[in-house]
């Protein structure tokens, strides 16, 4: 009766230790998400009215909400600005 009890124990105490760090750890990795934007012709990229380059575009951002705002380079003549 007592190595059930301990056997239940130790079990307990893996699957404490596993949700902490199921929590802990391995949430914290996915505060990060991933943008990539493709457009034809090439736009400037901005995020939160700053400049962050030109399409293709791909980079890493903390998850949350941004102001996306694309820019047509040159003169092109059936294009436009599009903010998100």
């Amino acid at each position: 009766m007592k190595g059930k009890i301990l056997l239940l124990t130790i079990l307990l105490i893996f699957f404490v230790i596993f949700l902490i760090l199921r929590i802990f750890v391995v949430d914290q990795q996915n505060v990060y998400g991933q943008i990539k934007i493709l457009s034809s012709p090439v736009t400037s990229v901005f995020i939160n009215n700053v400049a962050i380059g030109k399409t293709p575009f791909e980079s890493r951002y903390k998850i949350g909400e941004y102001i996306l705002k694309l820019i047509t380079e040159g003169t092109a003549t059936e294009s436009t600005s599009w903010t998100g």
